[in-house]
């Protein structure tokens, strides 16, 4: 039985808003979508990323104990689009590490090769968490390679 999240509001804002930048960003490599239409995907993106920022700053990265599985992966979705918010990014990159080391969130979300894009920095080390299905890792690699 999967334990109900702690908040169930916020889970379902993120759901909701990574379910319509999804939608929008299908519809991207398709021309379906007028200039304007795709500015106001990138108003989404922003304004999505300033609703991550706001949760993440009451209550931490939202991982599966406060949001469940579906908006946690949400959660990490939103902030992957958040370019336009590079510290933003940065912040969420590291609290996301520590929701990794505790259990609150899967080691692949933090995975290098996502996490370098996700944050446009270099990355030095990965953080060491207990996944049932994963080997032990590395706990200090540069992009992949293993030091």
């Amino acid at each position: 039985m999967t334990e109900q999240p702690q908040r169930p509001d916020i889970a379902c804002d993120l759901v909701y808003r990574a379910e319509a930048a999804r939608e929008h960003r299908r519809k991207l490599p398709l021309a379906l979508l007028s200039a304007a239409e795709i500015g106001m995907g990138r108003h989404q993106d922003r304004a999505n990323a300033r609703v991550l920022r706001r949760s993440v700053g009451d209550h931490s990265w939202p991982g599966r104990s406060l949001v469940g599985e579906e908006a946690a992966e949400a959660a990490w979705q939103i902030a992957l689009y958040a370019d336009p918010l590079p510290d933003f990014q940065r912040l969420a990159l590291r609290l996301l590490a520590d929701a990794v080391v505790r259990g609150e969130a899967p080691l692949r979300q933090w995975a290098p090769e996502h996490s370098a894009a996700f944050a446009g920095i270099a990355l030095k080390t990965v953080p060491e968490a207990p996944q049932p299905d994963d080997d032990t890792r590395s706990t200090s690699t540069v992009r992949g390679k293993a030091t």
